[in-house]
């Protein structure tokens, strides 16, 4: 049997099925899966050896990346983090360890090894709680504990305690968005016997109930938006070594508080509308600091001087040195 294909209407040529090579029609059906991806548990683990997560994972207690170990965590893997109970005994809780710092009583990522959590810009990593109420302190942290080539990049990390919490460690965060975190970012040198260094740019920190807190750090903070964090967008505390420049330092409840803070780099920001004071000396803050060169959402010096906190209104204090200071808001500081 012949079929002249010619006089069939040309719409129906679209839909109809391929002929095989005896005339027969033949139809390939091609089923399409609906099945989600199964969720790997981890839970009072430990990470001995370079291990690659993906897909979907759950944390439902402590997991501890071991000395000499890598995790590396592939793009669009989602980690979610039960609320679990502390470990107040020898035997209690889903926690390895004491909840005494450097630890967390929720579960967290414990790193004395590395982190590799590189997503991208269409595929990012996400770090969240697997609370459906999930608030500010639902999980612990990514907790960096005297370890070396960390990076963090194109993640998503919220409702943590600290969402990442560096001791004595080294780390590269990078295009990264905090938000509904206890704390976005914490580092300090203490409890090993090396300095902490970190790496902050192109970052979104907004939402959390604070931002950046730095202590006896070299830290480069630069091309972020640290907006509408409740308490401060960043805390430079006890003898660190900070650039930052090139930031968006606007709406938090303070924008950058110091406290015994060595002088640092702070020029070039845009510092602007924070809700108490733009910049705030807390008490142990007798030196001066300069933080020239920035925009503060206005060219009047007494409307400036206004939402500072230093020795103009303690004379125990500091002087925030903001002169000579810019008249035009910064362009380019978040890319």
């Amino acid at each position: 049997m012949k079929i002249s294909l010619g006089r069939l209407p040309f719409l129906l040529l679209l839909v109809i099925p391929v002929l095989s090579g005896c005339g027969t029609l033949e139809r390939e059906v091609r089923p399409v899966s609906t099945q989600v991806p199964a969720e790997k548990e981890y839970g009072l683990y430990s990470i001995v050896e370079d291990t690659v997560w993906e897909g979907r994972i759950r944390v439902t207690g402590d997991v501890y990346v071991k000395e000499g170990a890598t995790l590396t965590i592939k793009p669009g893997t989602v980690i979610r983090f039960d609320t679990i109970e502390p470990k107040l005994e020898e035997q209690g809780g889903r926690n390895m360890f004491s909840v005494d710092t450097p630890y967390f009583p929720g579960a967290e990522i414990i790193v004395k090894g590395r982190i590799i959590a590189v997503g991208t810009k269409d595929s990012p990593i996400v770090f969240t709680s697997s609370d459906k109420d999930a608030k500010p302190g639902s999980w612990g942290s990514i907790n960096l504990l005297g370890s070396s080539g960390n990076i963090i990049e194109y993640c998503r990390i919220s409702y943590a305690y600290n969402g990442i919490h560096n001791h004595a460690s080294d780390a590269v965060v990078l295009n990264n968005v905090f938000t509904g975190n206890g704390t976005a970012l914490s580092f300090k040198k203490a409890d090993f016997d090396r300095p902490c260094r970190m790496f902050i740019e192109h970052n979104t920190i907004t939402g959390n109930l604070s931002g950046i807190a730095a202590r006896n750090a070299t830290v480069d903070i630069a091309f972020n938006d640290i907006s509408g964090n409740e308490y401060y967008g960043i805390w430079l505390r006890e003898g660190d070594n900070a650039r930052i420049t090139y930031n968006d330092i606007e709406r938090n409840g303070k924008g950058i508080y110091l406290y015994k803070a060595q002088p640092a780099n702070i020029s070039y920001n845009n510092i602007a509308d924070n809700l108490e004071y733009n910049i705030a000396m807390a008490e142990d803050n007798p030196a001066d600091m300069d933080a020239a060169w920035n925009w503060w959402g206005t060219v009047n010096p007494a409307e400036i001087q206004a939402k500072i906190f230093d020795r103009h209104q303690d004379e125990s204090l500091g002087r925030v040195i903001f002169t000579p200071y810019l008249r035009d808001k910064v362009a380019g500081t978040v890319k």
